[in-house]
């Protein structure tokens, strides 16, 4: 191999794991915001409970 070929074979390398990084930096802040949606529903029930709260009151 001449060294324009490894040359050529370590970028292609990194492209493919800066490829893979991006895709679990991708799942990353897919499952980020499911929990930023399930903390707002956690809040949403919290002020359900204090409205029914008051109500009782």
């Amino acid at each position: 191999m001449s060294s324009f070929q490894k040359d050529t074979k370590s970028r292609t390398d990194y492209i493919k794991s800066a490829a893979d990084f991006i895709e679990s930096a991708t799942d990353y802040t897919s499952s980020s915001s499911k929990d930023a949606s399930s903390v707002s529903k956690d809040i949403g029930f919290k002020q359900k409970d204090i409205k029914s709260t008051a109500d009782f009151i």
